[in-house]
């Protein structure tokens, strides 16, 4: 989505690229590409710094996401749902 709007300027689009290719790991070539593409438009400090964001986020999010714990006030999927009576 943020790839079809206008709304993010060349450094926030690369945080995006990076945050997007560490979280999806598509195949090595394409990673490749799109890390290298990201490092063209970001300081290395700065790269490094979502890069690791990124990963940290992750971290966290990977076993929350298959836990398939509830969040509150958010909609369960229907296969997640109980039949209630």
């Amino acid at each position: 989505m943020w790839r079809d709007t206008p709304r993010f300027d060349a450094v926030e689009r690369a945080a995006l690229l990076v945050g997007e290719t560490i979280t999806l790991l598509p195949e090595p070539s394409i990673r490749d590409r799109d890390l290298l593409a990201a490092l063209a438009v970001l300081s290395e400090g700065a790269f490094a710094a979502i890069e690791w964001s990124a990963i940290l986020i992750n971290t966290y999010n990977r076993p929350s996401i298959a836990s398939h714990h509830p969040v509150p006030g958010a909609k369960r999927p229907l296969s997640h749902q109980q039949e209630q009576p």
